[in-house]
């Protein structure tokens, strides 16, 4: 009955639109097209149901939430009769596909599947005359007035297994996300709690770090090391690391000509010194900070990086995490070191 002003509206382009008679027609959902006065509902849709010529199924949302009508549907599909189906929107050929699988679905809402459908329709009832004019007619009247019927239908009170396992994993997935954000202001709280008691920045910062997840903690510590060098000429990075991986920073005039030429010039702004070779001058306030910044992110690395950070850091660089690794050096803390490199 929910269907009832779309079955309507079909049971008039059926009439109007073919040669079928009303008399002809057997509708539950309709008066005068439907079930007698004083006759049994169920026993009188069970003569109904035994020798139809032919079977329009209304697939909507409805019809599949109607225990009825999918008895009705069994019924057809058991006695092999001639069946219509007719996919009524937003229902789609996934949706029924298990229910007819070997059988031609046509959409309710498309020309095409329209004038099949009454081809097929007339085959199979052996229509004494067709006027394919009338039917375009009243097919086109039929499809400028479906969206407002479809929009005016009562929704089921049911909902599918699909759509629920859908809005079940959403509820599941908001109530997940919703505990991390309760345990990350949890967090939060306990960190302001313990910042409000720091006497200096130094404190601040310890305990900002204690908070911090690993790979956090460790993005931080990279990025102090990059802040710490940012000043420098990129020529004075690539030595320290060159001093760092324990390779001689003598340069080849010829083949090395852009290293040699910038380490020259960052030795005369005092940056570097040079004996058989260019070397950091540590006495230069900059490159003492950077020097000392290095030994500390060292230590971290080597100290206090979880072996599941390193394999966190190598699955997102696809690299390991070493500062002999130049691409470390070029990727987090002066990529113009590359211009470098042989």
């Amino acid at each position: 009955m929910k269907d009832k002003t779309l079955a309507d509206a079909l049971v008039d382009l059926l009439e109007t639109g073919t040669e079928i008679s009303s008399d002809d027609i057997f509708c539950s959902s309709l008066e005068g097209l439907g079930i007698p006065s004083g006759q049994d509902f169920i026993t009188y849709i069970k003569s109904q149901i035994q020798h139809p010529e032919a079977v329009i199924l209304l697939l909507s949302e409805n019809y599949f939430a109607s225990q009825f009508c999918l008895c009705e549907l069994g019924a057809a599909w058991a006695m092999s009769h001639k069946a219509y189906p007719l996919l009524v929107p937003p229902l789609k050929y996934a949706d029924v596909k298990g229910v007819l699988l070997s059988t031609q679905v046509d959409k309710i809402d498309n020309d095409s599947d329209l004038d099949r459908f009454y081809e097929n329709l007339n085959g199979e009832l052996a229509l004494t005359s067709t006027n394919i004019a009338r039917w375009g007619a009243k097919k086109r009247q039929f499809l400028k007035k479906l969206p407002d019927i479809l929009s005016s239908l009562e929704k089921p009170t049911t909902v599918n297994l699909k759509d629920y396992e859908s809005l079940k994993t959403e509820h599941d997935s908001s109530i997940a996300l919703q505990d991390e954000y309760e345990d990350e202001i949890s967090k939060l709280r306990a960190l302001i709690k313990e910042l409000e008691g720091c006497k200096d920045a130094s404190e601040v910062k310890k305990i900002k770090r204690e908070h911090l997840s690993g790979m956090s903690a460790l993005s931080e510590e990279l990025e102090a090391f990059k802040q710490a060098v940012r000043s420098l000429p990129p020529i004075v990075v690539y030595i320290m690391f060159r001093h760092y991986t324990g390779v001689p920073s003598k340069f080849n005039p010829w083949t090395e000509k852009q290293a040699n030429q910038d380490a020259g010039s960052a030795t005369e702004d005092g940056y570097l010194k040079f004996d058989d070779g260019f070397e950091l001058n540590l006495d230069d306030p900059k490159v003492k900070r950077a020097s000392s910044a290095l030994c500390k992110l060292d230590r971290y690395i080597d100290g206090k990086v979880s072996d599941e950070v390193l394999l966190e850091f190598e699955e997102e660089s696809q690299y390991q995490l070493s500062l002999s690794n130049r691409r470390l050096w070029k990727d987090h803390f002066c990529d113009q070191i590359s211009r470098y490199f042989a």
